[in-house]
């Protein structure tokens, strides 16, 4: 496999792990018998805080935060990256987290993402 896919495999993942998370919650904490469509749901990345990402489990935390990477590459425009730089500010953004649960984690993850 490619170094590309390995890399997209996870961002498309974590967004579609992220996306029916919110919207199963969403529409359970609004009574709704039959949730949303896919056309239908969105998910704001802002409404995440620091906790939501420390609560998921270890294959799906590492795609959250490789979506929250992808995000801020992106935002940038970069095609390229320096894996241990990544790593850094994963491992950071993570011990943060711990020590601040109700912090944000997109604005939380913006420090760590230079």
């Amino acid at each position: 496999m490619s170094q590309v896919s390995r890399v997209a495999a996870p961002f498309l993942i974590a967004a579609s792990v992220l996306v029916a998370a919110t919207a199963d919650s969403a529409a359970q904490s609004q009574g709704k018998a039959n949730p949303p469509t896919a056309a239908e749901r969105t998910t704001d990345m802002n409404a995440f805080l620091c906790k939501d990402i420390m609560r998921l489990s270890g294959e799906d935390r590492s795609i959250a935060i490789g979506l929250m990477h992808g995000y801020f590459l992106g935002k940038k425009g970069a095609t390229g990256y320096v894996s241990s730089a990544l790593s850094k500010a994963s491992d950071d953004f993570v011990e943060y987290c711990l020590d601040n649960p109700a912090a944000k984690a997109l604005e939380t993850f913006a420090k760590f993402a230079k």
